[in-house]
């Protein structure tokens, strides 16, 4: 197995591809998605580790975050994430009609108790939230209580801050060399309003 890395992260320390061309090119698969035809194109990865091998699908629209909560155990395919290959290559079950209502009902809900646009639910970020949560609850194999899956806002904040912080230091460096290279940079005003609340802003941009 090759451990020719895609990217610099420390991950594929951990992980290399399954198939691979003669020039060193990733094999991608197409892989039906759910039950109504509908496929992506993934790549088939492992843990390099001789005493595990568990498979995995990546693409790097969805990104690593599966793989990164990989723990080696001897039953190497049974893995927890719906990246799984065993997950993927298995038929995905389908919510039931009443499932599907009880979702309806609580995102109705959530609108109008927390005064959420509707257009909250139709947005990935949101739906990724949904998804790692039902992996989760997959994993875990005993019943979970959202109160103690999800997180305070302070230690969301915290953490948005930690990140924030990190993406002016790359945001420094990329324009430090910018303007050692004589780049240049232009400003402008904008006026953008925000959908849910109808509040205008004024920003730079």
């Amino acid at each position: 197995m090759s451990k020719n890395r895609p990217s610099t992260n420390k991950l594929w320390d951990r992980m290399g591809q399954v198939v691979m061309k003669a020039s060193g090119e990733w094999v991608r698969l197409d892989v039906e998605v759910d039950g109504k035809g509908r496929t992506k194109m993934v790549y088939m990865c492992a843990c390099i580790k001789p005493t595990c091998l568990s498979i995995y699908v990546y693409n790097s629209r969805d990104g690593t975050s599966s793989m990164n909560g990989h723990t080696c155990s001897h039953a190497a395919i049974a893995g927890s994430s719906s990246n799984n290959l065993a997950v993927w290559a298995s038929k995905r079950g389908m919510p039931t009609d009443s499932a599907k209502a009880n979702m309806t009902n609580a995102l109705v809900n959530m609108c109008s108790w927390d005064i959420r646009p509707f257009l909250s639910m139709e947005g990935a970020s949101f739906k990724n939230v949904i998804q790692i949560a039902l992996d989760i609850g997959f994993a875990s194999k005993t019943p979970l209580l959202a109160k103690d899956l999800l997180q305070s806002r302070q230690t969301v904040k915290r953490n948005m801050m930690v990140r924030f912080d990190k993406g002016v230091l790359k945001l420094q460096v990329i324009l430090r060399k910018h303007f050692i290279d004589n780049g240049r940079i232009a400003f402008s005003t904008d006026i953008w309003t925000n959908n849910a609340t109808q509040t205008a802003y004024s920003a730079n941009t």
